[in-house]
């Protein structure tokens, strides 16, 4: 479904593992050799969506590739951008690399990087997991070395919000961004109120 419950995306496979993909009785999109069904993930306005892992993103109305290859994470709240991410293994050690996530326009234009980060994905100091956007469109918590930070896009001032080491994942603002709630490894939810 989409954000207003109004347009249902379906997905289905043939025998052959082709997937196809349908808005409104249209076919956007066909993709083959998947080991499973992609995720789609719509704008929060319901005006566009992007295939997670194929990393297209579609216009609706009227269906449109606008872009591939942009690394889709997940949409700004208010549609007008999308957070995206890219992974750079070091040739010697595939545990270890580089995380880059940068913002970008749904239709390719205006990547900027906004964090590039080093370490190791092994022991959680690097995740794609672990990143969100506040609904202001302007904060993203992220985490780096097992520590919280919150980083201002536009001034690119980084906060660092907590020094506990532990590991954080699917953060979430709260609608007025005072607070993140994020999963453990232990299993639990956490929240930490922002100052």
């Amino acid at each position: 479904w989409d954000q207003d419950g109004r347009q249902v995306t379906i997905i289905s496979a043939d025998a052959n593992d082709i997937f196809e993909m349908q808005v409104l009785g249209k076919t956007f999109f066909r993709e083959t050799a998947r080991e499973d069904a992609p995720y789609i993930y719509w704008s929060p306005d319901s005006s566009k969506l992007f295939v997670k892992d194929s990393y297209v993103i579609f216009s609706i109305d009227p269906i449109k590739e606008l872009s591939r290859n942009t690394f889709a994470k997940s949409w700004s709240p208010d549609s007008k951008k999308i957070l995206g991410s890219r992974v750079v293994q070091n040739k010697l050690s595939m545990s270890h690399g580089t995380l880059d996530f940068f913002v970008i326009n749904p239709d390719g234009t205006n990547k900027q990087t906004i964090l590039s980060t080093e370490g190791s994905f092994d022991d959680g100091s690097l995740s794609l997991e672990s990143i969100g956007w506040a609904h202001d469109n302007q904060q993203i918590a992220y985490v780096y070395n097992r520590n919280l930070y919150i980083m201002d896009i536009t001034t690119m001032k980084k906060t660092k919000i907590t020094t506990a080491g532990k590991n954080y994942f699917n953060l979430e603002w709260s609608p007025d961004d005072k607070k993140i709630i994020y999963h453990g490894l232990d299993d639990q939810i956490w929240m930490i109120t922002l100052e």
